[in-house]
């Protein structure tokens, strides 16, 4: 017998616990590095979605002071906005009479849980609201 005889018992004991430890940290990081990306991807598509209805307003803006004709307004706005994201989809273009125009377009964020969860899928739709005149 030895001196020490729960010796070998602790040791198996405190292998289970460094297992169990290490899988619960690797769960951990997959869990925060999941939550990482979905935050991640989402603030990504509300840039690109502001960029592309800016870039929209900018061009219907333009398109305004040349023609004064709300159907080329459209038609420019819908093209720079596809050129600037084609995922994003434009759900309104207002002409304001002192030139102002104003686009709102929506996107959906490329995400790995958000977009499969009916409950959640409204966080990943991103929207942008930009308007703009044009400058003399």
């Amino acid at each position: 017998m030895t001196a020490f005889p729960h010796a070998r018992r602790m040791i198996g004991d405190e292998r289970g616990f460094l297992i169990s430890s290490a899988v619960k940290l690797l769960v951990s990081f997959a869990v925060l590095g999941l939550a990482a990306n979905e935050i991640g991807q989402m603030i990504m598509t509300k840039v690109r979605v502001e960029n592309a209805a800016a870039a929209a307003a900018q061009a219907g803006a333009n398109t305004w002071a040349q023609t004064s004709n709300l159907t080329q307004v459209r038609i420019s706005a819908q093209a720079a906005l596809t050129e600037n994201d084609a995922s994003a989809q434009m759900t309104s273009v207002q002409v304001a009479p002192q030139g102002v125009v104003r686009v709102r377009a929506t996107a959906t964020a490329d995400t790995l849980i958000l977009r499969r969860v009916s409950f959640l899928r409204s966080f990943g739709v991103q929207t942008g609201d930009e308007q703009e005149t044009r400058g003399p």
